[in-house]
């Protein structure tokens, strides 16, 4: 897979890994290290399956946006904001992401970017089974 340097460098990359998972709902923070304007979000999904984020929510710091699924219709992996936003350097902000299917996942409970770090609060599982170390393999752009 080639990666787009110029696409990472403007947005915040989790960068997608190989890694077994299951739908449920993700909660945590991202904090940046500089300014990030976001008007979507991708989730990298398992091979051979249809991972996706059904909802998102990021939150705090005067930010409250939303965005839902709207199906497989064009980009199914990607979910589209109404407006765009920017999420600012030096702040935290929360969120909550709920996804289908098989999305990759990062086992660990906090994961460093080139554009800041996200942390993992808890994720729980489809079957309401908890976790505090699964982060969503996600890209914001």
């Amino acid at each position: 897979m080639k990666i787009n340097k110029d696409k990472i460098l403007m947005g915040f990359d989790t960068n997608p890994i190989t890694s077994l998972s299951i739908s449920g709902t993700h909660t945590g923070t991202i904090t940046l290290n500089r300014n990030v304007t976001v008007h979507k979000l991708h989730t990298y999904p398992c091979t051979g399956t249809g991972g996706h984020t059904e909802s998102v929510r990021i939150y705090g710091n005067g930010i409250n946006e939303s965005a839902s699924w709207g199906g497989y219709a064009e980009d199914g992996d990607t979910i589209t904001f109404d407006s765009s936003f920017t999420l600012e350097e030096g702040k935290t902000y929360s969120y909550v992401i709920e996804t289908g299917s098989y999305p990759q996942i990062h086992h660990t409970d906090n994961l460093s970017t080139p554009a800041g770090f996200i942390t993992c609060s808890e994720f729980r599982d489809v079957n309401g089974k908890r976790y505090s170390d699964w982060i969503p393999a996600i890209r914001l752009t």
